[in-house]
């Protein structure tokens, strides 16, 4: 009951990836004929805030004259906007940590993670943007900083995290890795520039675990579903570095640069799932 396509092109369009997806059991899951959790959520009903006042799904911090809204339209979309100001911040994330990597014996359980986002403009001052999982942050909480790639080029020192990021002073280059509050650790860059993100377009941004795959391959990242070369191994996962059995939820994050400018960070879908067993058959 997996999806059973596979293209090995560019994958652009609005589906998930197939690349990511063929051997994830989606229907099992969501017929509960496989133990785990799949989701996906196309925002066809949103909100529009602007507070750090919670959903029933979704946790969210937005600073004075920022706002998260559902954008009007056939296909569902939220936008994550800012009015202008340095440093502005505006994150989501979801309610629940439901989804954790472990190397423990018993507990390595398979993974998917895919969104589809785009940067309204870019330019050097105009905003990072994080995409991923990530440990959940208290509500209101001014802790969008510990989401935001900023000139720095660090993602995170307080957060435990993976996925994607566009840094301010990068613009246009999408960066991919880790980071884990174990030990005081902070954001291992897997790969730098491994993509490019082009202003007002959708870009799909992946990974997956396989605890199938090769030891040097366990976590795979895909950009527009293609494969990147680089990969989280065994060794890295069992380093205090790597976010290793934390409870993590999916977030989006963006924040301007030291400049003031007005930003609009979309996103299409996000899409998670994990299974629970490893050995039923599909």
């Amino acid at each position: 009951m997996s999806v059973n396509y596979k293209k090995t092109s560019t994958d652009s369009d609005r589906l998930i990836s197939s690349a990511i997806w063929a051997d994830c059991p989606i229907i099992g899951l969501q017929t509960h004929q496989r133990d785990g959790l799949y989701k996906y959520d196309d925002f066809d009903a949103g909100m529009m805030e602007a507070s750090s006042v919670p959903t029933t799904r979704y946790d969210h911090y937005i600073d004075t004259g920022g706002t998260i809204l559902q954008v009007a339209g056939v296909n569902g979309q939220m936008a994550l906007l800012s009015d202008g100001t340095a440093a502005d911040a505006v994150y989501m994330n979801e309610t629940a940590a439901n989804f954790n990597i472990s190397d423990t014996a018993g507990a390595k359980f398979n993974l998917w993670f895919e969104a589809r986002v785009k940067i309204s403009v870019l330019t050097a001052t105009v905003p990072s943007l994080f995409i991923g999982l990530a440990e959940k942050i208290a509500v209101g909480s001014e802790a969008t900083a510990s989401y935001q790639a900023v000139t720095t080029g660090a993602v995170t020192d307080a957060i435990s995290a993976i996925g994607f990021n566009v840094k301010t002073d990068a613009t246009s280059e999408i960066d991919y890795g880790y980071g884990s509050t174990t030990g005081g650790q902070v954001w291992t860059v897997l790969k730098a520039a491994a993509g490019t993100i082009v202003a007002d377009t959708y870009i799909k941004l992946g990974f997956k675990v396989d605890w199938e795959a090769t030891p040097s391959q366990r976590i795979k990242f895909y950009i527009n579903g293609v494969e990147q070369s680089t990969y989280v191994t065994d060794t890295l996962i069992e380093a205090a570095a790597f976010p290793d059995a934390e409870d993590m939820c999916m977030v989006i994050g963006a924040k301007t640069g030291a400049g003031a400018a007005t930003f609009t960070n979309s996103i299409d879908w996000w899409t998670c799932a994990q299974v629970y067993d490893r050995n039923t058959i599909d």
